[in-house]
């Protein structure tokens, strides 16, 4: 926490950093990190944004049981996980709280995995290996 919380420069945690169940001490902690401004957006995710564009760029993908499925890292996470429910436990093992956005229906497989150093070819040959099993 200390690590994170010198990178948005702040406070000194010496004087209320006691351990414990106390909530105030607990509030007390969290009060001086959490200020009004959100902490910046990584470039590589803001290059990713602007990658994304508008609906002009999507196109719909038919899904047939007899043919192979390929997976691409443009594919929308959400549309993913609703036609092939099989791969949400190979997400959730990647990124647990990832699943969780409200965003997932407009969050690419490429921006879903920015932040991590995961290889995105390697996870769209993992999903086409567990689509693709059927």
């Amino acid at each position: 926490m200390n690590q994170i919380h010198h990178q948005h420069g702040g406070c000194d945690h010496k004087d209320h950093c006691q351990h414990g169940n106390n909530p105030k001490n607990l509030l007390q902690f969290f009060q001086c990190c959490l200020g009004e401004e959100a902490p910046p957006i990584s470039e590589k995710i803001q290059s990713l944004r602007q990658k994304i564009g508008g609906s002009e760029n999507i196109t719909a993908v038919q899904v047939r049981p007899e043919e192979k499925f390929s997976v691409y890292g443009d594919m929308v996470v959400a549309d993913l996980l609703h036609t092939f429910p099989e791969i949400r436990p190979y997400l959730e093992e990647l990124h647990p709280l990832g699943l969780l956005s409200p965003a997932l229906h407009s969050t690419t497989l490429e921006l879903f995995l920015a932040d991590s150093e995961t290889d995105i070819n390697t996870v769209c040959l993992e999903l086409e290996a567990i689509i693709n099993r059927q």
